[in-house]
């Protein structure tokens, strides 16, 4: 049976499979990531990474593979217990890239399957980006999606012919190169299965030593069969803290849209401003000032200042006479009285004296 579109409707008479890779080690987000291995980070309403790109593409897919490697139990426990999605799972033991991470993937692919909807699993996007993918699926075509960036010089950058196929992706190529604005890789693809299959196999070590899937992405391109599908809404590639940051931001305020919402308690004095969600077990207390965007999951005040973009996450606290600006404070966090947090993300478990 063919995959189900997110309103319960066929899309196609074709099986699709998602292809996953939640295999790194995430070092330059260390150490947030010593305990969790990336798409596991935390967001609002106890979601993560993983989790949203999972919900995001279970409905048009039959299955999933997830390519673990690093704390890859962590991962498998998360899937099993708390997305609940059928699925394999294949273990890259040794990181030796993308390129061998979808190879390994293929070999525990179940028979019959048409195309693979293939994504990072530390990536933050906008829902729109989903419809970009069912045209690929409906079109039964290879497809990349690629997003607009004023610094293409840091991606993967797509050199698009006048018919919307792909020539060929050059990573992090020369300012010279590209000049300015550009499309540029997302990281989210569409493959037939018989044509990657070919390819994969003759993928040979990069300068960096490992195979990677741009290379096999480039050997399609060769021929004229991958089409290219831009996308103008938010999305980034997780890798550093401030992206962590940008995004939980850009969540918050698409959730809330300017609404306020409030599940917990404010006592009396307290003052919400703006767009703030305040959750079911959360408290912000007297004299307290909260200003959106911003989402409480834990305990605030009294006389505690946050400021927008925060993310407090459940169990944190923040005590009297601190103030928070555009931060991410984790579970179980404090900062209990006399603190500044500006632009930081507080681990969990961490008390700030």
């Amino acid at each position: 049976m063919g995959p189900l579109g997110l309103d319960g409707h066929g899309v196609v008479d074709l099986a699709v499979y998602g292809i996953v890779l939640v295999a790194g080690r995430g070092e330059r987000l260390w150490p947030l990531t010593s305990t969790r291995p990336k798409p596991l980070l935390p967001l609002p309403n106890g979601d993560t990474i993983l989790g949203r790109v999972v919900r995001l593409f279970r409905g048009m897919v039959d299955g999933f593979i997830f390519v673990v490697g690093y704390l890859g139990d962590l991962v498998r426990w998360y899937i099993d217990n708390i997305l609940g999605v059928p699925c394999y799972y294949v273990f890259q033991e040794v990181q030796r890239g993308t390129g061998d991470a979808v190879r390994l993937a293929f070999d525990r692919l179940p028979r019959g399957v048409d195309l693979v909807v293939v994504v990072y699993g530390d990536l933050m996007f906008d829902h729109g980006i989903v419809a970009r993918v069912r045209e690929c699926i409906e079109d039964g075509v290879n497809c990349v999606v690629g997003v607009w960036r004023d610094d293409p010089w840091n991606y993967g950058v797509l050199f698009v012919d006048g018919r919307g196929r792909l020539e060929r992706v050059v990573e992090k190529p020369s300012r010279e190169l590209v000049g300015g604005r550009s499309l540029v890789n997302a990281g989210v693809y569409v493959f037939r299965v018989d044509e990657l299959s070919s390819v994969l196999d003759k993928l040979k070590p990069s300068v960096r030593g490992e195979y990677e899937l741009t290379d096999a992405l480039n050997m399609l391109a060769s021929t004229g069969s991958v089409k290219v599908v831009g996308f103008e809404d938010f999305w980034t590639d997780v890798g550093r803290p401030w992206d962590y940051l940008d995004s939980v931001r850009w969540l918050i305020e698409s959730s809330l849209r300017g609404e306020q919402v409030v599940e917990g308690e404010v006592e009396p004095g307290a003052r919400l401003v703006g767009p703030v969600y305040v959750g079911r077990n959360a408290v912000v207390r007297s004299y307290s000032v909260v200003e959106g965007p911003a989402w409480i999951e834990g305990e605030v005040g009294p006389l505690t200042h946050v400021r927008s973009g925060t993310f407090v996450a459940s169990k944190a606290k923040l005590g009297a006479f601190t103030q928070v600006k555009s931060s991410i404070v984790l579970e179980d966090a404090r900062a209990s009285h006399l603190n500044y947090v500006g632009d930081s993300i507080v681990g969990e478990k961490a008390n700030l004296g």
